[in-house]
């Protein structure tokens, strides 16, 4: 992705939306093609998928998305709440979890909000 989509402080055009959104597939398409990472390219392009069907790029819902990805989307999700970024501050753990729970059901699998956060509450278990 171009550096001045990644740490452009505004709000992002359609344009730059599209050119955003095409990550998934080319980071799938690089671990297709090195034999040792293969497996994890379903987990890759379909990691901004949604329980709701309402994702991208394919449009996949509920258990059609690869659990790989549903735990990707947790995980990615609640690193960029918690990550200081150009165009939002970092929150806090205790708010980032509240908003990971407000998406489940929806946008993330209800499952792996609730792995992930048994995790973050413990990282020993």
């Amino acid at each position: 992705m171009p550096d001045d989509i990644l740490h452009k402080p505004a709000k992002l055009t359609d344009d730059e939306w599209h050119v955003m959104r095409t990550h998934a597939q080319l980071g799938a398409t690089v671990l297709a093609r090195i034999p040792e990472l293969r497996d994890a390219a379903a987990g890759v392009r379909h990691h901004h998928e949604r329980l709701d069907g309402a994702g991208y790029p394919d449009g996949l819902r509920g258990s059609e998305i690869p659990i790989e990805a549903r735990i990707v989307a947790a995980a990615d999700s609640y690193n960029a709440i918690i990550s200081e970024r150009v165009y939002a501050p970092a929150r806090t753990r205790q708010e980032a979890l509240a908003e990971l729970r407000r998406a489940a059901g929806t946008q993330l699998d209800p499952g792996v909000v609730a792995a992930l956060e048994a995790v973050i509450a413990d990282p020993a278990a």
